[in-house]
């Protein structure tokens, strides 16, 4: 009896291991958001509290953003473009280049992009952005690779994510979506707040998996 036991479990666990070999896992795709108009060339740089020429730092809270891209499967993505675009600390975007505005702060560069590493993950350093016009605040990605098609999207803050202002921007979003497109916040470097944030693309790595 025992024996007959014991090869019947050892059947049961091949199978369910056969099957759930069979199984590939998926991540929760991120919403697409893009942006109204065309959005200026993203800096060369992953930290947004310097501008070009400047000596010294933002106005505002400093903050760090770090991040992982992946496929749909949940396989990173290497060697994308991550660009972000963001208002600084008063809520007035660089790129208006108003000079003169009392919200234009000439230290803060407005964007920056980065090259996911062979783990997707990505980092820059920035502010704690402003309201734009009431909208919470919130960062622009792009996702830019040769192998995938261009992806835009926003991130808004744990603290900051009423799901009434953020269905103006994008109404036809659903709730259970309005934490695809949040932060996470994941600690701390000396006094910044480190925010985490995965972007999972609707599409699938040809070349790489786990």
């Amino acid at each position: 009896m025992i024996k007959k036991f014991i090869v019947f479990t050892v059947i049961v666990a091949f199978i369910l291991g056969e099957s759930l070999a069979g199984e590939t896992m998926s991540c929760p795709v991120t919403p697409e958001l893009w942006s109204v108009g065309v959005l200026p060339q993203a800096k060369n740089s992953n930290d947004l509290t310097k501008n070009y020429n400047s000596f010294e730092v933002a106005k505002g809270k400093k903050i760090i953003i770090k991040g992982k891209v992946l496929d749909k499967d949940c396989v990173p993505i290497s060697g994308a473009k991550v660009s972000i675009w963001q208002a600084n600390s008063m809520g007035y975007y660089q790129f208006n280049y108003d000079k003169y505005s009392e919200h234009y702060d000439e230290n803060f560069a407005g964007s920056g992009n980065i090259i996911s590493n062979n783990l997707g993950e990505f980092e820059f350093i920035t502010v704690y952005p402003g309201k734009v016009n009431s909208v919470n605040p919130n960062v622009i990605f792009k996702i830019e690779h040769q192998s995938f098609q261009p992806m835009e999207t926003k991130m808004f803050f744990p603290e900051n994510n009423n799901v009434k202002d953020i269905k103006i921007l994008a109404p036809y979003l659903i709730k259970e979506q309005i934490p695809l497109i949040t932060a996470k916040m994941n600690g701390k470097i000396d006094d910044k707040v480190i925010y985490y944030f995965t972007i999972t693309l609707d599409q699938l790595n040809l070349y790489k998996e786990y």
